[in-house]
């Protein structure tokens, strides 16, 4: 008999974080529908909206950083020649 502590397995938890994903893609994409079409996300999403948005911008500065950062790379890289890649361990 496999042990168990009593609480849900792994893939009970794995499911539930991926329904957790899902849903949170569809209230943001509804909320973006609502202030696109100019009406108010409700009050009582606004809280969570508001976070949620922040949480967005945020990740899309990391992620110009990250690109940004790897065009820099690879343009660094192409100036090098395979000797220096291997003497550099590239």
């Amino acid at each position: 008999m496999p042990c168990s502590d009593g609480g849900p397995s792994y893939e009970q938890v794995e499911q539930e974080e991926r329904d957790l994903k899902t849903m949170t893609r569809l209230a943001c994409d509804r909320c973006k529908e609502i202030e696109a079409r100019g009406g108010n996300v409700p009050a009582w999403a606004m809280e969570w909206w508001t976070r949620h948005k922040a949480k967005d911008r945020e990740r899309l500065k990391e992620d110009a950083v990250a690109r940004r950062e790897s065009k820099i790379r690879k343009t660094a890289l192409a100036k090098l020649t395979k000797k220096e890649r291997e003497e550099l361990g590239l």
